[in-house]
């Protein structure tokens, strides 16, 4: 049997080390459009706070960035580009929430361009699977997988899904990700992961892929595959395929 985790359109859902769960934090993906640049412009500084605590993030080759386990209920987030600053305040943040944050950044402001919120988007809590693999059919899902080691490898075959590392965006040597000693293959369109990482291959097969562990050295999408130096190491990837 391939999986030991299985997600279906039918909903069903089992793991022989436990059912998935409702997850009770959210998460917030923001990505920065910055207009034209000089090419040796330095790269843009970014801090994020929430609740006036602030987290470690890293900013992608695309601009984006995650949060991670944001507060039910309500949220002050105040983003900070170079010298400009932004604050949103939400508020009703449901179970396991995703809210999506577009901000443009000109020289003198910075301002919201989009902000995007599906409550009604299931966000299910995966623990550490020790055996056989992960396969996402459900399209249209956020999961939370806790931090750790994952035998096996995980295929997604679902659109537009979303899957984060349980974690409070630590500094890198307390930060938690979840790596697989297996091949990520995502096979689906429009599929984040965020500081998930494998010792063996990304697979793409479709588009609107991004996969960030940037603590593993880790950035690859489909539009733009980059290999990191450490190419097989403990961390990081084996290698990067396509798949059509």
């Amino acid at each position: 049997m391939f999986a030991a985790l299985q997600l279906g359109a039918c909903g069903g859902l089992h793991t022989p080390e436990g059912d998935p769960t409702l997850m009770p934090g959210g998460a917030l993906v923001g990505r920065i459009e910055a207009g034209l640049r000089e090419a040796d412009a330095p790269p843009l500084e970014l801090a994020v706070q929430i609740d006036g605590i602030e987290r470690r993030v890293f900013l992608g080759d695309d601009n984006t960035f995650a949060v991670k386990e944001l507060p039910e209920g309500s949220a002050h987030i105040e983003v900070t580009v170079g010298e400009q600053q932004l604050g949103v305040d939400l508020a009703n943040l449901t179970v396991g929430e995703l809210v999506e944050l577009d901000v443009v950044v000109s020289p003198t402001a910075m301002t919201v361009q989009e902000i995007k919120r599906n409550p009604e988007l299931l966000a299910y809590h995966l623990p550490v699977q020790r055996r056989g693999g992960i396969e996402i059919l459900e399209s249209n899902s956020v999961f939370f997988l806790d931090a750790g080691d994952y035998a096996g490898g995980i295929t997604i075959r679902g659109q537009g899904v979303r899957l984060f590392a349980v974690n409070a965006d630590e500094e890198c040597d307390s930060r938690g990700r979840a790596e697989f000693e297996g091949d990520i293959v995502i096979l689906g369109n429009e599929v984040q992961l965020y500081d998930i990482n494998t010792r063996g291959m990304v697979r793409m097969g479709g588009t609107g892929i991004r996969v960030q562990s940037a603590c593993d050295d880790l950035w690859v999408s489909d539009a733009a595959p980059s290999l990191i130096d450490d190419v097989g190491g403990s961390g990081g990837i084996g290698g990067i395929g396509s798949i059509f």
